[in-house]
């Protein structure tokens, strides 16, 4: 496995662990969200206030290193 594969991989599993059940099954538009976003309704934990510029700085990186390694 290619090392940007796995980085793309690892920062997905990692964001998608700070998601509840309830997150998923959510029906709500995104105009909704952020809504809620913008009137500051949305609660996050810190394990997700730290995972997510995590995980996306893993994801940003096997897409950079996918794009310019042959």
């Amino acid at each position: 496995m290619k090392l940007s594969t796995l980085l793309i991989v690892l920062g997905g599993l990692l964001s998608a662990t700070t998601l509840k059940w309830s997150q998923i099954r959510d029906r709500r538009t995104v105009a909704e969200i952020y809504r809620d976003a913008k009137a500051g309704k949305l609660r996050s934990t810190l394990y997700a206030k730290i995972i997510a510029p995590i995980s996306f700085i893993l994801i940003l990186v096997g897409m950079y290193l996918a794009l310019t390694w042959r």
